[in-house]
Order: structure tokens, then sequence, then C-alpha cells
């Protein structure tokens, strides 16, 4: 269990013991948001697993909370105790989350579920249906994840995105999620550069290409 918490994936979502979010948040500036943020662990809302910065705790997870556009589209970092987490998963499918999206972008998300019915959502989306707030805007992109084990399935993945992303009417981000857990920008591996940016629980770092997988 603490190598789990000492490498917790990026984007797991981690819901707080309400006590100890108090705690966290005195002196800090997520204040300023005033209620909103204060009671977010009481609305039993979740933080989001970050990269740490070398300035932080090792001993505490790396967490984030972005505020919706109307209250200043804020991104606030936090350090949490492992045992002050109630529980965390996997951010949610995208299939799920296709609920509370536009209507406008039920065909892409169609297909991209069908593509790889264990594609996740991160950002605006994932947000906006966990806990209700109104976080989708206009200039809002399509945010997902795609476990991906080899160079050959990130090779199709990638094709069968950029096909679907040409169609779509809200531009697809998102990251391959290697069997090491660093997250690569689809888009960079589609277009097939030598040296790759990788983000891991421990910061972003630059990879050959083929050493991605290995």
């Amino acid at each position: 269990m603490v190598d789990y918490w000492e490498r917790l994936p990026r984007h797991q979502m981690l819901w707080v013991e309400p006590g100890a979010w108090e705690a966290a948040l005195e002196g800090h500036q997520a204040l300023e948001a005033g209620p909103l943020v204060r009671d977010w662990a009481a609305n039993g809302w979740p933080l989001v697993a970050r990269s740490r910065s070398c300035e932080e705790s090792a001993h505490l997870l790396a967490a984030g909370l972005p505020v919706p556009p109307a209250h200043g589209k804020k991104r606030y970092a936090f350090g949490i105790d492992a045992e002050f987490v109630v529980r965390a998963e996997e951010p949610p499918l995208v299939a799920l989350a296709a609920t509370v999206a536009p209507r406008s972008w039920q065909g892409s998300i169609a297909a991209v579920a069908a593509l790889d019915p264990g594609t996740r959502c991160f950002g605006s989306l994932c947000w906006e249906y966990l806990t209700g707030l109104p976080y989708l805007t206009a200039e809002s992109d399509l945010d997902l994840l795609w476990q991906v084990a080899s160079e050959d399935e990130a090779d199709r993945l990638g094709r069968e995105i950029a096909r679907i992303d040409t169609q779509s009417p809200t531009r697809i981000d998102g990251e391959f999620v290697t069997p090491s857990g660093a997250g690569i920008q689809w888009r960079e591996w589609h277009s097939s550069a030598p040296k790759l940016m990788a983000k891991t629980p421990d910061g972003p770092r630059l990879l050959a290409r083929e050493l991605a997988f290995t």
C-alpha cells in the first residue's frame, strides 16, 4: 500500500475526509474561492492526483483542485496525508460522463468509446460529471485517457483517434498512459517525433520514442 501511495498515478480521483480538508485549507490561497472550496470535501467532491514538484514533501500526496470557469478557472495545489484519503478511483469512463456532455459531442464520445470501451476522461467533462458544477464551456476540449500496452497499440489508436478528431466539433486531447504510468500526449505520439514529453507522478521528463514502452 505504501508503494501505491508513493507512486499514485496522475489523474486518480481522491476523496478526502472533511476534517482533514479543513486542516489542508488553513492559510491556503484556495480560501479566496470562498464556500465553494471550503465545503468541497463535505459536498463529497474529489481532488485529483497530479505530478509532484521538486519543492514538495515526498510524504504527502500531490493533489489538485481546478475550480469552474465562473470562479476564475483557477487550479489549486495541495499536499494531502494518505491516511485522510477515504478512497481513490480512476477517473470516470467517458461513456458514463457522456450524460453531461453537450449534444454535439455525443458522436465523438460514442466513436472513442467504441474504439476503446476503457477510455476515461479528465478535464472539464470529468469535473462536471463528478460535481454537477458548470465546468464545460464552448471552448472546452474533450480530454481523454487511454491505457496503452505497446507501441503498436499506440500507433493504431493514434490513427483512429486522429480520424475521429477530424470530424469532431470539439478538439480531442488526452494521453496514452504506458505500463510504467507515464502519460504521453496522443498527438505527440502520432506526430512520430523522436523524443516525447512523458508526464509522471514525479514530474515531466523527455524520453526517446523507443524507450516509451520499456
